[in-house]
């Protein structure tokens, strides 16, 4: 191979390898279409894993006491473990807001969504569209 061609494979390579930890995952909330969720998995100082991302409102009020689960899953999609986290302060209206959520345990994948949260000023979304279940020691 020339070098030319070593010089593009290698530049091709680098900017595919760099670019896999820092896809994040746009997702909807799974309980209202007007927010949405994007994430990624990172670190904590410590090494342990975590999910950081914001929550996206697409609404004209802003969303308050924003709660969101993250289930960890195993190669089949199972899952092994959850994390409680809650957002504090208000989500702006047609703005975001960060968010950050510490694991117990680094998953194949990960599965997140809001389980509650009220509309500034009246409506409510309090029933996630799956059943919750406490892990113990679950935070």
């Amino acid at each position: 191979m020339t070098r030319p061609r070593w010089i593009i494979l290698g530049a091709v390579l680098l900017i595919l390898g760099g670019t896999h930890g820092a896809l994040a995952t746009i997702s909807p909330s799974g309980i209202d279409a007007l927010l949405r969720l994007d994430w990624d998995v990172g670190q904590t100082r410590g090494g342990r894993p975590e999910i950081q991302g914001y929550v996206i409102n697409d609404y004209m009020r802003p969303a308050m006491n924003v709660r969101l689960l993250v289930e960890t899953l195993d190669s089949t999609g199972q899952a092994t473990d959850r994390a409680y986290g809650f957002l504090v302060g208000a989500v702006p209206a047609l703005s975001r807001a960060p968010f950050v959520v510490p694991l117990k345990t680094a998953g194949a994948s990960y599965r997140i969504s809001v389980t509650a949260f009220t509309w500034k000023d009246g409506g409510s979304a309090a029933q996630p569209r799956h059943k919750l279940l406490r892990a113990g020691g679950a935070t």
